[in-house]
C-alpha cells in the first residue's frame, strides 16, 4: 500500500527528498497561477485551500518541483478539486492547464463532474482521481464514474465512512478492478466534504475555524446527544451574533469537565514528542492493515501545513505498519509510544460521535 501526501510551495527540495526517505511513495500539489487569483484574490481557490503557501504560483516553480519529484521515481498529481466551477471559471481553469500541458504530471485529483468531462473532451487522457468532494459513498457512485469516464484512475473514499462500509466497497472494487485510496492520518473533518461549501483561508474563517467548530467538537463530550438539537433550533446568523458568550460557555464547561475528569498527566516521552502527537490530529494506524488485506492501493497523509519534523516522524510511522506484516493495534500503540494518545477519542475510524 503507497502512501500519498501534498506539498506546498514553502517545502525546500531537501525536504521532498527526505519525505522520499521516510516512506512516501506519491505526492499532490495544488497550483493557483497570478492568472487566477489576479481574478478571485485568495478568497475563492481552485483546489478547496485558500492558503497561499499551500500553492506553487509561476509555471516555473511547478515544473521545478514535478521534475524534483520525478527525478525521485515518485509519481505527482494537481488538484483540481473545488466543489464548484462556473462557466467563466471553467474557461479560466482550462486555459491554465492548457498552458501547464507539457509538465508531466501522473494525473488529476478532481471533485466537480462538469471540469472531469471538460479534461476529458479537451484530450487530458491522463488519470482523473475521484476526489472525497465528489462523494463516493457506495457502489453506486463507482460504478457512475467509470461507466460515465474513460480515464478514472483511484477513488479518494470519504472520511466519514464506516470501517465496514470501507470493507464492503474495498471488496467489491478489488472483484471489479477498481483502484481506492483512503484517509490514514492527520487532518480529519468533523463534517462531510462533499457537502462543505465552506473555504479554508485564513482571511475568510469558514465554520469548522470558527468558535462554532469548537462548540461542534466540545458539545459531545460535555453533554448528552440532544448538542444537534441544541445546534439545529436556532440559526446560523444568532449563533455567529452569540460567538463571544458561546466561547466563554465553553471555556467555563472545559474547564469544569477537566476538573472532575483530569486527563492522564503525561510521560516525559510524550512531552518529548509532544510536536508529533499535536501535528497528527486523529490516527488510523491500526487499520492499515485492513486496508492492505481489501487491496487498498493507497493511503493519504494531508501534512501540508504542518510542521515538517513533526510529518517526517508520522511518515514514518505510517510505512513502518505498511511495512509489518502483522501489525497488531498493540504494535500501532508501541509506535506511537503513548497510550494517552491512542484513547479512542484520537482514533480516525471510530470517533465517539453520535452518528
Amino acid at each position: 500500500m503507497k502512501i500519498i501526501a501534498g506539498i506546498s510551495n514553502s517545502h525546500k527540495p531537501d525536504e521532498i527528498e527526505a519525505y522520499v526517505n521516510a516512506g512516501i511513495d506519491e505526492f499532490f500539489v495544488g497550483y493557483v497561477p497570478k492568472e487566477w487569483s489576479d481574478e478571485y484574490g485568495w478568497e475563492l481557490s481552485n483546489n478547496r485551500r485558500e492558503t497561499a503557501n499551500y500553492q506553487y504560483r509561476t509555471k516555473e516553480e511547478l515544473a521545478n518541483v514535478v521534475d524534483l519529484i520525478r527525478k525521485q521515481d515518485r509519481k505527482v498529481y494537481l488538484t483540481v478539486n473545488a466543489h464548484e466551477y462556473n462557466t467563466h471559471q471553467t474557461k479560466l481553469m482550462l486555459r491554465i492547464l492548457d498552458n501547464i500541458r507539457d509538465i508531466k504530471f501522473d494525473g488529476f485529483i478532481v471533485s466537480n463532474i462538469g471540469i472531469m468531462l471538460e479534461l476529458q473532451k479537451n484530450g487530458f487522457d491522463i488519470d482523473m482521481n475521484v476526489s472525497i468532494g465528489a462523494g463516493s459513498n457506495n457502489i453506486e457512485t463507482l460504478r457512475f464514474f467509470h461507466d460515465n469516464f474513460d480515464n478514472i484512475g483511484r477513488f479518494i473514499l470519504p472520511r466519514k465512512l464506516t470501517i465496514k462500509e470501507i470493507e464492503y466497497i474495498a471488496r467489491y472494487a478489488a472483484d471489479n478492478k477498481i483502484r481506492l485510496e483512503v484517509f490514514g492520518m492527520a487532518a480529519y473533518c468533523v463534517f462531510n466534504d462533499e457537502f462543505c461549501f465552506t473555504w479554508h483561508g485564513p482571511l475568510n474563517k469558514c465554520f469548522c475555524q470558527s468558535p462554532m467548530f469548537e462548540f461542534r467538537e466540545v458539545r459531545p463530550l460535555l453533554f448528552d446527544s440532544t448538542w444537534k438539537k441544541e445546534i439545529k433550533a436556532g440559526s446560523p446568523e444568532s449563533l455567529y451574533q452569540r460567538q463571544p458568550a458561546i466561547v466563554n460557555e465553553i471555556r467555563q464547561e472545559k474547564t469544569a469537565y477537566y476538573s472532575k475528569n483530569p486527563k492522564p498527566k503525561p510521560s516525559a516521552y510524550e512531552l518529548g514528542n509532544a510536536y508529533i502527537l499535536a501535528n497528527l490530529g486523529k490516527c488510523g494506524l491500526c487499520t492499515f492493515k485492513s486496508f492492505k488485506d481489501w487491496g487498498i492501493e493507497a493511503v493519504k497523509l494531508p501534512l501540508r501545513g504542518q510542521s515538517f519534523r513533526g510529518n517526517i516522524a508520522i511518515v514514518k510511522m505510517a510505512k513502518k505498519v505498511i511495512k509489518e506484516p502483522d501489525p497488531t493495534p498493540q504494535f500501532c500503540r508501541d509506535l506511537m509510544r503513548s497510550p494517552h494518545f491512542c484513547s479512542g477519542s484520537n482514533c480516525y475510524y471510530d470517533y465517539p460521535y453520535s452518528k
